[in-house]
């Protein structure tokens, strides 16, 4: 059975159950196991020095967890994705299963999982794609202030039209003013800033090299 003890450490490194004048912490004994001897954690510093407690071995190695866990691959397409799209169809077919549908966990798909999404974003990129509706008297205004302010920055007051390389610059001139408000007021270069259709890509296009802003929630495709 597995029992909370006091210890302490005397200034030599030595340990000891009783008073002594060194620091002290809590350890957990755990129930020995055939073959070996007590192994103990230290778990919080209560007094004294505020020394680190010396742990006989670790509980937790990579040769004593789960090797399943060692196994675990980041996939965002592969065999399980495919009988997922194929369990899918079956489903929509009318087979019978224990449940009614697939819950896809392989990539963030917010959208997908019933995320209502930005009203605002939505109404200028409707704005964008189809600038006869700045007449519309249903549109709030400051929808299409951000409307008129990209569409002046495309050739041809159309985002049909090409772009540069890095994206629109009015954009990235927006970007660069929040990334400048955001660090507490160093300054940050539009010509610094590349848009990207997603994480991936920007990552992708950086070599590793830069850095991706991306909204939140995301799936963090290589660390967050």
């Amino acid at each position: 059975m597995s029992q909370l003890q006091e210890v302490g450490f005397e200034p030599d490194g030595s340990a000891s159950t009783g008073v002594g004048t060194g620091s002290r912490c809590w350890v957990l004994v755990l129930p020995r196991a055939a073959g070996e001897e007590n192994r103990q954690v230290d778990s919080m510093s209560v007094g004294g020095t505020n020394g680190p407690a010396r742990c006989r071995e670790k509980v937790l190695t990579l040769d004593s967890m789960n090797q399943q866990v060692k196994k675990v691959e980041y996939a965002v397409r592969g065999a399980i994705v495919l009988r997922a799209s194929a369990i899918e169809k079956e489903l929509q077919q009318g087979t019978s299963k224990p449940f009614s549908e697939v819950i896809r966990a392989n990539i963030g798909d917010a959208h997908a999982m019933g995320q209502k999404p930005i009203t605002f974003i939505r109404q200028v990129l409707a704005l964008c794609t189809y600038p006869q509706l700045l007449c519309d008297h249903n549109m709030p205004e400051d929808a299409k202030a951000r409307a008129r302010k990209i569409l002046d920055a495309c050739g041809g007051h159309s985002i049909g039209a090409y772009t540069a390389s890095q994206g629109i610059e009015v954009i990235r001139q927006n970007v660069a003013k929040y990334i400048e408000k955001r660090d507490g007021g160093i300054p940050s270069c539009p010509d610094n800033i590349f848009l990207a259709a997603g994480a991936s890509e920007a990552i992708v296009v950086s070599g590793g090299r830069g850095r991706a802003l991306s909204v939140s929630p995301r799936w963090c495709s290589n660390g967050d």
